[in-house]
């Protein structure tokens, strides 16, 4: 089973007049629709650590395994917007932590841009399994182009790799944070090749991440 959360945004933004109708979605589990209630922020930005807590206490784990990026800080200790997974990692978990400005190899924090073209590829590189338990996407601009990629790239056979070729990765939990500034009701996203530039324009629609 794998499931797709979305980070939250506290900006608001005006809806539609005459918004356009979603399509339906498969009914969540029960315990899935009492999920805010376990929202708890120990070191994550909002209310991850108690949701990804909650979840894994009804998932199970398969190898208590984690992918973040981007990291945006070069050490847990120095997090200020809050990372989604040093709780895990202070609980046991291992995992892979990416940024395009920082490494530290105590925390295998490692310093990479990430790509569509690359991301799998990093993956590989650093054995991530392919049903890794969690991975955390916020990177302020082609969230959901990478998002997709990984999804739908296959792996290539490597020997420096004991991930094998011809493979898709499907993480069991994946939370990716949206734009709650581009209505909630369109698809709408950045360009492949946007850059932040700190203004409100960045990643994707929480209908297109759907």
């Amino acid at each position: 089973m794998s499931l797709f959360l979305l980070s939250l945004c506290l900006l608001a933004s005006p809806l539609p007049a005459t918004p356009s109708p979603l399509p339906p979605s498969p009914q969540p589990p029960t315990w899935l629709l009492t999920l805010p209630t376990y929202s708890s922020a120990l070191y994550s930005q909002f209310g991850q650590d108690g949701y990804l807590a909650r979840i894994f206490a009804i998932l199970g784990t398969h190898s208590s395994s984690f992918v973040e990026f981007g990291f945006n800080v070069a050490s847990y200790e120095e997090a200020q917007t809050g990372s989604n997974t040093r709780l895990l990692w202070e609980g046991g978990w291992s995992g892979l932590l990416m940024d395009s400005e920082f490494q530290n190899a105590t925390i295998n924090l490692q310093k990479h841009f990430i790509y569509e073209h690359n991301v799998v590829d990093l993956f590989q590189q650093y054995n991530v399994p392919l049903d890794v338990d969690y991975v955390s996407i916020d990177i302020d601009s082609t969230d959901l182009w990478i998002f997709r990629a990984l999804l739908n790239t296959q792996t290539k056979a490597s020997e420096s790799s004991s991930i094998p070729g011809g493979q898709y990765y499907r993480p069991r939990v994946v939370t990716v944070e949206y734009n709650c500034v581009f209505p909630f009701e369109y698809p709408l996203t950045c360009n492949r090749d946007c850059v932040w530039n700190g203004d409100r324009v960045y990643g994707a629609s929480l209908s297109a991440l759907r």
